[in-house]
């Protein structure tokens, strides 16, 4: 969202159809969850309409987030390790 919004607050309208893969959800109902849950973890402000999808922008914790994720900061307790084998 941060890349396709035109300023900080602006509203970005967004369609299951389109975006639900972008998000990783498998149905729109999927795609719905996903979109609450960021809402109610306050990244996004916005609604979700009847038909499914939804009108949203980027909160300040949201904006955080999103440059955080740009300069590839650590998210959270995943990491990956490479390491030698001896075995051939």
């Amino acid at each position: 969202m941060g890349d396709n919004t035109k300023e900080p607050g602006w509203p970005v309208s967004l369609e299951p159809t389109h975006h639900r893969t972008i998000v990783g959800a498998v149905s729109a109902t999927g795609f719905e969850f996903v979109v609450e849950g960021l809402i109610e973890q306050g990244l996004l402000k916005g609604v979700i309409l009847r038909s499914g999808g939804a009108s949203v922008s980027l909160k300040f914790e949201g904006w955080s987030r999103y440059q955080e994720l740009r300069r590839g900061a650590p998210s959270g307790r995943v990491a990956f390790m490479a390491m030698w084998s001896l075995t051939a």
